[in-house]
Parts: structure tokens; sequence; C-alpha cells
């Protein structure tokens, strides 16, 4: 017993562990002072366009302005209608006799164009609308409504601060 030595740090770390030690604690400290910028959030209101197309005309004429719109897979609230633009499909189509491609209007199909009114809270990149349903322009979006259900594409956004 008389020849048990105390143990010193240096024999339970070496050079390598203490400089892994100190390179983790440098990530840490760097990822605490850097992950709240950017987040800064404020409250507002947002008016977004989207274009429902490909829709049954019997559909079409469901909506309405002032319904709720709930996102059909994750039940995000979408927001309520602002008001409603309908008008026949066109799309295009390829011209076998001139060759090249012509426009259609579809006699069983309908877009509406949309504007949309929610909550939204912003940060420098995102807009998040009220449930979280992150909206950029360009995003599809599949809605329900009170007897629909459409699919279409965010084509504008309008932000206003809610003072």
């Amino acid at each position: 017993m008389a020849n048990e030595k105390k143990k010193s740090w240096r024999d339970l770390f070496n050079l390598f562990d203490v400089v892994v030690i100190l390179i983790i604690i440098a990530l840490g400290a760097v990822l605490v002072l850097f992950s709240g910028k950017g987040n800064k959030s404020a409250a507002s209101t947002v008016r977004y366009t989207v274009e429902f197309t490909n829709m049954q005309n019997d559909t079409a004429s469901l909506i309405q302005v002032g319904d709720s719109l709930v996102d059909r897979v994750k039940k995000f609230d979408l927001g309520k209608v602002v008001s409603v633009e309908v008008s026949d499909t066109v799309r295009q189509v390829q011209d076998f006799e001139n060759g090249g491609m012509k426009e259609a209007t579809s006699e069983t199909r309908q877009t509406a164009t949309v504007v949309i009114e929610a909550s939204a809270s912003e940060t420098e990149q995102d807009i998040l609308v009220s449930g979280g349903y992150l909206l950029k322009i360009g995003t599809q979006v599949s809605a329900k409504g009170p007897g629909y259900f459409c699919s279409g594409v965010v084509l504008a956004i309008e932000r206003s601060d809610a003072q």
C-alpha cells in the first residue's frame, strides 16, 4: 500500500483528449451564441393569392368569401377567403394540323384564383401562416373548405403589419 501513488490528471488524459474536449466546448459555445440569430419573428397579417386549377365546374362555385380553409394533410389553418375569381381552365395543347402549340379551353374544368388572408409570423427567411404552414411563392397548397377541396399554387404574397 505504500507504493500507491496519487493519479494526476496527466495520467487520466493525454494531449489528444484535451484537444478534443476543447474543440467540443468551443463548438458548443458557437452554437449557443449564434443559434438565435435570424429567428426574430414579427406577427402580421398576410394576404396571398392561390390559383386552384383543374376544378370541376360544380366545385369551383362552392368557394365563397369568408370560407375558412385548412390544409388537407396536416390540418394547418390557412386563413379566410377574401375574394374569388372563377374562370375556365385554359391549357396548352399540341396542334397536330399546323404544328406548334395552341390554347384550348376546357368545358368541364375551371380555375379559381383565390385571395386568402391569414395571421402569420415572419422571420427574415420565412413566413409561417397561423398554424405553422410555411408559405412561399410557388408552394403547392392542398386546401379543404366547407364541402370542397382543391389544390393549387401560391402566386403572390402581400405582407401588412398587424399594428
